[in-house]
Order: structure tokens, then sequence, then C-alpha cells
């Protein structure tokens, strides 16, 4: 994701470049990694966020299916949250990390986030978003997976507490099948929610679809696809900024990098970003992503 904090754009994302592999055992986890940017074109490695040494058995194979998608966002008393998909084996739910700044350094709370929608098998959280609404609420837009129901993947918003760290139970959940990498944002009164449609690890291309509100809580309407093959990636954000003085929702996806067609490279270092302003209708409707530049 991107976030901007006062004149400056961050980038924060999962990280490969020490040998992560997906589902390979003895590759390490490679930790959360952030760069800056005053115009989002010229980009600063901030480093890592924090030691992933002490994550090794909670995040590298074959321990786990990884650690991936950290979302920040600013609280109301000026800190700072970052959740984290922990995909172990043993435990479940997403890592949450506080900071003073938006750089860190970030401390690992206790208690991973509690929410309220649980399914079976081992993996029952996925991709996520968290997400400030205009009055000051905080909500998250998570993937639930039932390894034990044919793999579904179905997606929930929820209501969160003050302190952004734990679900409050209210809820909507979409009854989708095979849906992931939701990101939920907020415009001119009504609430956005794209994501991958199918979802996809590491493929060479998959839709984005998106729905709209007028509250986090529904009712949601289907309103299609932005793309069919989001930019031969997976939509990973949509980043509400502003730029050059204007109020910009930009676009983003993983443009994973292939081995061969439909063949997926389990080391993503190689892979590139997609960004691009979302463009929408009169009436609120996203139109096509054009998928023309990638960076």
């Amino acid at each position: 994701m991107i976030l901007q904090d006062g004149d400056t754009y961050i980038l924060y994302g999962t990280t490969y470049a020490c040998g992560f592999a997906l589902g390979v055992p003895g590759t390490p986890w490679c930790g959360v990694r952030a760069y800056t940017s005053k115009d989002l074109v010229d980009w600063r490695d901030a480093g890592l966020m924090f030691d992933p040494a002490a994550w090794q058995t909670r995040c590298a194979p074959a321990t786990s299916y990884g650690c991936y998608r950290p979302h920040v966002q600013r609280r109301a008393d000026g800190t700072w949250v970052m959740w984290l998909n922990v995909s172990d084996y043993e435990n479940t739910g997403y890592a949450v990390l506080t900071a003073n700044s938006s750089l860190g350094p970030w401390t690992e709370q206790p208690r991973r986030a509690q929410l309220s929608v649980h399914l079976g098998g081992q993996l029952p959280y996925g991709d996520h978003d968290i997400r400030i609404g205009p009055d000051g609420t905080g909500w998250a837009a998570y993937t639930v997976i039932d390894t034990a129901d044919g793999n579904l993947h179905d997606l929930v918003v929820e209501k969160l507490n003050t302190s952004l760290t734990a679900g409050t139970g209210e809820l909507v959940r979409f009854g989708l099948t095979a849906a992931e990498a939701p990101a939920i944002s907020y415009r001119e009164g009504t609430w956005y929610l794209t994501y991958s449609d199918p979802m996809c690890a590491y493929c060479g291309g998959t839709g984005t679809s998106y729905q709209t509100a007028p509250t986090p809580l529904g009712p949601w309407t289907y309103r299609g696809k932005i793309t069919e093959v989001s930019c031969n990636g997976q939509p990973a954000a949509i980043n509400p900024l502003t730029i050059d003085g204007r109020p910009v929702w930009l676009y983003q996806s993983d443009v994973w990098n292939q081995l061969a067609p439909g063949q997926a490279n389990p080391n993503q270092a190689k892979a590139v970003t997609h960004l691009e302003p979302l463009r929408f209708a009169e009436d609120g409707r996203l139109l096509p992503v054009l998928c023309t530049d990638t960076y």
C-alpha cells in the first residue's frame, strides 16, 4: 500500500530479495520494507520496518504459508498501527504492530487482531485491508478461507475498536467463494470495495471486481470488473492520496514475475508494481483501468 504522511508518500510491502519462495521449505521470510517519495516517481529505500529474524517460525516455509500485505493507518491519538497477515498453521489472525512514527520503530502487540468470522481449514484468514472513515471509525476488510469446503474464499467488512486492534462484531459477509485481496476506500459519500476476482496467488493476471455501498455495513451492490487482468497481475490496494493539491484514488496491482505463461515464479523479488489513478463516472461508478504504465 501507499500512505501519505505530510508531504511524503510511503510504500509498504513484503520484501522478497533474501530468497523467500512460496511453499519451499528452507527459504527465509524477508520481512516488511518501506520506501519513501516526494513525487511518487523517485523512491528512497527506508529499510526494514522490523527485524524479521524473530518471525521465521511464523512466516517461513514449511511452518507457514508466509506473511503478507502490511497495511498501516494513523490512529486518533497520532500513533500508527500496522496489520500484517501472518499465515502460520498454528495460530489465526493478523499481527498488530504500533509505532509513534509512520516508519517505526514498530512494536508487536501481545495479541493478534481478534475478528468475528472464523471458517474451518488451516488458513482462516487471508488478504486484508484497514481503513479509517471520515467520522474516525476504523474498518477491516478481510478474507476468510475454508480449505475444508472447496477452498472457499469469502470477504468480510468489520468495524474495529477505537485502538484499531480488534473487531467489534459489527460486520457484513459478502457470500463470495473465490475472492481475496480486498481494498476498502471512501469517496464523496460512497464506500468502495475492490478485490481479486478470482483469487490468484502469483499468477499472470486476474480480474479486479468492485462493489459500492452507502456505509461499510452495506447494503453492498456488485458493479462489475474494472479490469479482467489487473494489468497482468493481482490487485493490491486502493490508495487515497493528495497529488498536486487534488484528491486521487491510486489503483495498485502486483505485477507478478512469471517463469513462463501461466507458471508463477515462487520468488517474487523481480515483480513490479502498477500504479494508476482511478477514473470515476459522474454517478460515482469506476471506469475501466487503462493499464498503460507500470512502475
